[in-house]
C-alpha cells in the first residue's frame, strides 16, 4: 500500500504549458524514481493549466482518461473541440491527437490516468 499526496511530487513542465505532477507509476519502467509503486501498467498524474494557456497538440501510444477536478476548458480530440467542466471524464484512445485548453478564469486541473497495458515495447 502507498499513500502519496500530489503536493509532495516535484512538478515539471510538459506539453508546452502544463504543470505536471507525476503521482504514481508502474514498477520497472526505470524513469519514475520513488513514484514507481504500481504493480499494473498504468500511471496517475495531475495536470494544471493556467488561465488562457493550452498544451500542445500531440498523440500517445497509450490510452488515457482526463478527469476535470477544477476549472473549465476545452479539449480537442482529432479535429473536434469539446467543452469540459468539473466532473467530466474524457477517454482518449491510443494514437488520437489531443490538446487541452484553459478557457476559464482559474486554473484548469485534470487528473490523468494512463494505461500502458497494450503498448508494445
Amino acid at each position: 500500500m502507498s499513500i502519496r499526496n500530489w503536493t509532495d511530487c516535484q512538478p515539471y513542465i510538459g506539453h508546452d504549458n502544463i504543470l505536471i505532477h507525476h503521482i504514481l507509476g508502474p514498477k520497472g519502467r526505470g524513469d519514475e524514481g520513488d513514484s514507481a509503486r504500481l504493480e499494473g501498467e498504468w500511471a496517475l498524474h495531475r495536470h494544471s493549466i493556467q488561465p488562457g494557456k493550452q498544451g500542445d497538440f500531440h498523440t500517445h501510444k497509450s490510452e488515457h482518461v482526463f478527469f476535470v477536478l477544477a476549472g473549465t476548458g476545452k479539449i480537442q480530440l482529432g479535429d473536434k473541440l469539446y467543452d469540459i467542466k468539473v466532473g467530466d471524464a474524457v477517454h482518449v484512445e491510443p494514437d488520437i491527437g489531443h490538446q487541452n485548453f484553459n478557457t476559464g478564469d482559474s486554473w484548469l486541473d485534470l487528473l490523468v490516468i494512463t494505461s500502458f497495458s497494450h503498448v508494445k515495447d
